[in-house]
């Protein structure tokens, strides 16, 4: 059997490459199977060795591709031919795909409904592992007036301090808020603590003459709406009852039947 020198199987991996890339740029990654999705990244971290087996590694020990985005540069470079730069750039991966959705997102100029709101909140929170709290300012016509991350906590909870909301609804003048929180493990249904928090900034925010139109709870499969369910007028209305605000007042109309287009699909 002909021996096959380094040389050869060096032009044997440049002529797969070459095919690889061709198909990339005839079909994007449509008919890719994920272990070459890898490859063809891992092409730019090691140009002179076969990637194949790798990528095949790193579905091995990851079991899916998700999961190899998600893994810590740590855990990457357990693998067989991972070194940190090109497990930096496995991780430039999602950080880029979650930048470039931010970007996209800013393009919405107004929320009308929930699912605007959604469209837009689901984007801070693609491939983060973490709960974070998200707020909306916006303007009596519902357009966008700023918005912001204002916490991040950990893989089960998220604390949010309501001296610091209210001072950044206050700066920015708004009229009303929509706040979003996600939940990394998927079920969105809020927690007991979620509902104490929202009657909390309620509280705060109802004192300051701001609405809070929504409270948004996201998974990556799912979404809850305070109010779409309701849950969020039941919490405007035990405030106001706790804020002795009589029934009929022009604020407690103001709350309990606010004007503007926000509608729950």
């Amino acid at each position: 059997m002909q021996k096959i020198t380094k040389t050869k199987q060096n032009n044997i991996h440049a002529e797969h490459r070459k095919r690889v890339k061709k198909k990339f740029k005839a079909s994007g990654l449509e008919h890719f199977e994920c272990h070459e999705v890898l490859e063809l990244l891992l092409y730019y971290a090691i140009p002179q060795k076969d990637t194949n087996p790798i990528a095949h590694a790193l579905i091995n020990k990851f079991h899916n591709f998700n999961n190899c985005l998600d893994a810590s540069v740590e855990e990457l470079m357990e693998v067989d031919g991972i070194k940190e730069h090109t497990a930096l750039l496995i991780k430039l991966v999602p950080a880029i795909m979650r930048r470039y959705h931010i970007e996209k997102s800013k393009e919405i100029k107004y929320i009308k409904d929930q699912r605007m709101a959604k469209d837009y909140i689901t984007q801070r929170y693609d491939c983060t592992e973490v709960e974070s709290f998200f707020i909306i300012c916006l303007r009596a016509d519902s357009s966008i007036l700023d918005s912001t991350t204002l916490s991040i906590g950990t893989c089960s909870r998220v604390e949010v301090q309501i001296r610091e909301l209210t001072e950044y609804v206050l700066k920015n003048k708004c009229n009303k808020i929509i706040i979003s929180h996600n939940h990394p493990n998927g079920d969105v249904t809020p927690s007991d603590e979620d509902i104490v928090m929202t009657q909390k900034l309620d509280q705060s925010c109802i004192l300051n003459d701001i609405e809070i139109v929504d409270h948004v709870v996201i998974s990556t499969e799912d979404v809850y709406s305070f109010k779409k369910t309701g849950l969020m007028n039941s919490i405007h209305e035990a405030v106001l009852k706790q804020l002795k605000i009589v029934p009929g007042s022009i604020k407690y109309q103001r709350f309990m039947e606010p004007e503007g287009s926000y509608v729950p699909v």
